[in-house]
């Protein structure tokens, strides 16, 4: 039997933008979320304001267009883009061998089959 790997690798890439100002005075709906995230110490609770923020930019419309999108953080080019973490490893089957791999490992299962005495 022979079959033909291709090892892969899932990352998680972390692409960082310019900063962008949120101001209370540009966008009063925002208060009470800037106030949380102000107030809120570094960790979880920061986690959980910035979360809450960002929900609000997505809710929170002017002229039909949600705030985050008049914002526009992504729009432009990253400063810069990290792989943090490598959250899956392993083989699959390369491209356009796999019906091959499966056929000749199909044929090959069965005559080892055959030979053992199990059909």
């Amino acid at each position: 039997m022979k079959v033909r790997l291709r090892w892969v690798e899932e990352q998680l890439v972390v692409v960082e933008y310019e900063a962008v100002d949120i101001s209370t005075d540009d966008y009063p709906q925002l208060t009470e979320q800037i106030y949380d995230l102000v107030q809120a110490t570094p960790g979880d609770a920061q986690i959980a304001a910035l979360s809450r923020l960002e929900y609000a930019m997505q809710t929170h419309q002017i002229d039909g267009v949600p705030i985050f999108d008049k914002i526009g953080p992504y729009e432009q080019e990253p400063v810069s883009q990290v792989v943090v973490d490598v959250r899956e490893a392993g083989f699959i089957p390369a491209r356009g061998a796999l019906a091959e791999i499966v056929e000749d490992t199909k044929e090959t299962i069965k005559k080892e089959n055959q030979k053992r005495g199990y059909i």
